[in-house]
């Protein structure tokens, strides 16, 4: 999903980074606590990504497994698709009603 970050910024008219797990020295720099607007995007166990986003923050993740098919089918299916990345940062930037 990530590697869609341009459609991503494109669809939303907006400006974004994209970081795969940050660490402690790292995150400041790239998670300023200053910016409150997150969206973490986990094609896996969305568990434990709340700390990077914090309160303000939206977590886009997949809490089951079984599903059988070309991995962009079920991400799409699952809800992990540019789209609701889109509207999840809307909605985080009061541009939208709740995903």
């Amino acid at each position: 999903m990530c590697d869609n970050h341009e459609k991503i910024e494109q669809r939303a008219g907006l400006t974004s980074s994209f970081i795969r797990c940050p660490s402690k020295e790292y995150r400041e720099e790239v998670l300023p606590r200053a910016v409150r607007a997150r969206v973490a995007v986990e094609a896996g166990c969305p568990l434990g990504w709340e700390r990077f986003v914090s309160f303000d923050g939206v977590v886009l993740g997949i809490s089951r497994f079984g599903a059988s098919a070309p991995g962009s089918v079920v991400l799409e299916k699952l809800g992990i698709s540019v789209d609701t990345v889109v509207r999840a940062a809307k909605e985080i930037l009061g541009q939208t009603s709740k995903v």
